[in-house]
């Protein structure tokens, strides 16, 4: 009962500091990353959720704005008083100015690069270009890093890393799956791919998946090798 008492006044004075904007991220997270299953069974699922956030894809500021807002919370439910601050708020409304504007530029770059790619794809009368890009855009799904859940935050960072590597395993044996059955379609059941109007190739290197399987281990379609592209 002394224990539940001490972690109890710990979390309050801990929120307090969140609060009023004193808390660093590496502070929070060391904290939470301790005290998280102890604190689970202290608060409501609801209060706990609300503390227990997910990484911001915006930044750190972000991230602590949004623990913040649940400390609050908290701190009201419990009728504590305590004092605002704005300086997360004000820190992660540029974060988000910032990964909007380069979101902005990354998507016209985007639509750059696929306008020239289908021009240069069209001058293809084999449709190889149309091939190559629809295999490479599996390889670069798999080769996103995975996004991990609030409820990980607990784990040590080498049990976080050992976590996505068996995420990231499971998307690419799960994107080859589909190449597979799309293999065997094509194979056994007519099936044709087709994208702008064009026809898609087959087999004029391999299968969808050991094409897959080659560029994944780094290997280059044989144009590139030869420096054609």
């Amino acid at each position: 009962m002394m224990q539940q008492d001490n972690l109890a006044e710990e979390l309050r004075a801990v929120l307090l500091r969140l609060a009023a904007g004193q808390l660093t991220l590496t502070e929070w997270q060391a904290w939470w990353a301790e005290k998280a299953a102890a604190v689970k069974k202290l608060i409501s699922p609801g209060d706990f959720s609300r503390l227990n956030r997910a990484p911001s894809i915006y930044g750190p500021n972000s991230f602590m704005e949004k623990c913040q807002v649940g400390a609050e919370r908290y701190l009201q439910k419990m009728q504590i008083t305590f004092s605002h601050s704005g300086v997360y708020a004000r820190a992660a409304a540029e974060e988000q100015r910032v990964y909007n504007q380069q979101k902005k530029a990354e998507l016209a770059e985007n639509r750059r690069q696929s306008q020239a790619r289908l021009e240069r794809n069209r001058c293809d009368p084999e449709g190889l270009p149309f091939y190559r890009d629809f295999v490479d855009i599996f390889v670069k799904r798999a080769n996103q890093k995975p996004h991990l859940p609030a409820e990980l935050a607990a784990f040590s960072p080498e049990q976080q890393v050992q976590v996505a590597e068996w995420l990231q395993n499971e998307r690419c044996n799960a994107l080859a799956g589909v190449l597979a059955d799309l293999d065997w379609q094509i194979t056994c059941n007519e099936l044709e791919l087709h994208q702008h109007g064009f026809k898609m190739p087959y087999m004029t290197y391999d299968d969808l998946l050991h094409d897959f399987t080659c560029r994944m281990q780094g290997d280059e379609w044989p144009e590139e090798a030869g420096g054609d592209e």
